[in-house]
């Protein structure tokens, strides 16, 4: 293929997911929402289950949200809190801005 060199990354090398590095009070742009769920959804301790929205290897559970909010939806979101994951993974809660 003409205008391709070998030594190009490969597409799986090029696109390693890098460490999330964010700080409370971050404005995080380009978050896709992956899932919304229903209203009576609940959580195993009974609290309501809240959509979530991803940029690279970074996950955001949204606090605060707009009520017509649907999955594929771009959004920058004011990060409220950072922590880790069960799996050790850093992620955040926030607000959509």
């Amino acid at each position: 293929m003409e205008g391709f060199s070998k030594q190009e990354p490969e597409l799986d090398n090029y696109r390693q997911l890098r460490p999330a590095n964010y700080s409370q009070g971050d404005i995080v742009s380009g978050l896709t929402v992956k899932d919304v769920p229903l209203p009576n959804e609940l959580t195993e301790n009974g609290k309501q289950k809240l959509p979530v929205a991803f940029k690279d290897d970074f996950v955001v559970i949204l606090l605060e949200y707009p009520k017509d909010i649907q999955i594929g939806d771009t959004l920058d979101v004011v990060l409220t809190k950072v922590t880790r994951s069960h799996s050790k993974k850093i992620m955040g809660f926030g607000a959509v801005r």
